[in-house]
């Protein structure tokens, strides 16, 4: 019988960890943009640094990606459980052995690499928006 508690402990951190990536991008971004917006209005122009729109472009596309990333990250676990859930349901009731069990669950968790691309393109553009932001602000009194 397999130890639900195990199981828990297995996939907690993993889990876990991605949330936190995902998290860290989505506040990382859209701080970036409601920043940039702020100065925006405060400066009451439309570009009161160099290339501000194209900052904020960048925040909002970084922003976006994590949205993707979370609809990414949503599927992929759900059908790693549900494929998890009906292969556990089969060895409980001995159609499948447990040895086969984990067989299949290690194939089907393979790397997501589509998630990840999403994932880095997302902190490359809080990236490129956070150096805009930087080097912008020493052309302020120019």
């Amino acid at each position: 019988m397999l130890d639900p508690q195990l199981t828990h402990q297995h996939f907690t951190p993993w889990t876990g960890s991605a949330d936190a990536a995902i998290s860290y991008l989505m506040f990382a971004n859209s701080g970036g943009a409601v920043a940039t917006l702020s100065f925006m209005g405060a400066m009451k122009t439309g570009s009161p640094i160099p290339r501000a729109p194209v900052m904020l472009a960048a925040f909002i596309a970084g922003f976006i990606r994590v949205g993707a990333l979370r609809a990414i990250h949503y599927h992929r676990m759900t059908r790693l459980f549900d494929h998890w859930r009906a292969d556990v349901s089969m060895t409980y009731n001995d159609k499948l052995p447990h040895t086969k069990l984990i067989e299949r669950d290690e194939k089907r968790a393979k790397e997501a690499p589509l998630a990840d691309v999403v994932g880095w393109l997302s902190f490359g553009c809080f990236v490129v928006g956070t150096v805009i932001g930087y080097f912008g602000m020493f052309n302020l009194g120019k």
